[in-house]
């Protein structure tokens, strides 16, 4: 691990499937897709991201209830829904302060129903998943040297194939330069790269959670090498100024011209 801690790969593996864990003591002491999009913004925003949840954003746990109603549909995970207009209300700030898991709005937990239920409608987005791949599937490596996480959202038995599920409000702009801004450029060269498969073995699935439309998007070699360079380039500034310490962060700066 980054922090020097030595594990079994399989007991590692294994603590990896639970979320607290995973974005916890792995978001802190090995790198991914996320961490990549941080280290390229500066490494500032690096360090910030360490010290920061995002179970609390809203997209965070919307995304995290559609993931788990698509993905795992056989398990019971136990959501707080929280009837009330909005979060000005005293029900929501009560539910808030009880400091419980999974707190969400009844309003916000429906229209995450209604996007799952297009999903598993539509037999072009939801055909194979349940029956030939398996879901939340970690795994680690290390690329340059460094320890990279991740979590494949469905894997096929075999391994040959990812499927990572998106959501969008609107799947028109789901395109080659969106999805580089997002950094899912860099998503895919670290899965393909962590778990041993050609980047042609990837593929997203997306829903629009607005018209419910949905989308299948296969990737391209120029898509792969993209992610590919911004991965190496933020180990480099990773090792730079986190493991030889040659340059400072309180001195980086971002050059340009306008």
């Amino acid at each position: 691990m980054l922090n020097g801690d030595e594990w079994d790969i399989e007991e590692l593996l294994h603590k990896m499937r639970d979320n607290d864990f995973y974005y916890g003591y792995m978001g802190k002491n090995s790198l991914s897709s996320s961490s990549v999009k941080e280290i390229l913004k500066s490494p500032s925003h690096y360090l910030k991201s360490l010290e920061e949840s995002n179970e609390t954003n809203d997209a965070f746990t919307q995304g995290r209830l559609i993931h788990e109603k698509i993905l795992e549909p056989q398990k019971e995970y136990e959501w707080n829904v929280i009837e009330a207009k909005d979060k000005r209300s005293k029900a929501w700030k009560d539910a808030v302060a009880e400091d419980k898991p999974n707190t969400i709005l009844k309003r916000d937990y429906n229209a995450c129903m209604w996007v799952v239920d297009a999903f598993w409608s539509n037999k072009n987005l939801s055909s194979e998943l349940s029956s030939s791949y398996m879901a939340e599937v970690p795994e680690i490596g290390l690329i340059e040297g460094l320890p990279f996480r991740v979590k494949a959202d469905a894997l096929h038995f075999l391994g040959d194939k990812i499927i990572d599920l998106k959501t969008t409000s609107d799947i028109s702009s789901f395109n080659k330069w969106t999805c580089m801004k997002y950094g899912y450029d860099i998503q895919v060269y670290i899965y393909c790269t962590i778990f041993d498969i050609h980047y042609s073995c990837f593929e997203f699935r997306v829903i629009d959670k607005v018209s419910k439309t949905g989308g299948v998007f296969s990737v391209s070699e120029e898509f792969y090498e993209g992610g590919r360079l911004k991965t190496l380039e933020a180990i480099d500034t990773y090792k730079k100024y986190f493991i030889d310490n040659t340059l400072s962060v309180s001195n980086y700066i971002i050059e340009g011209e306008l």
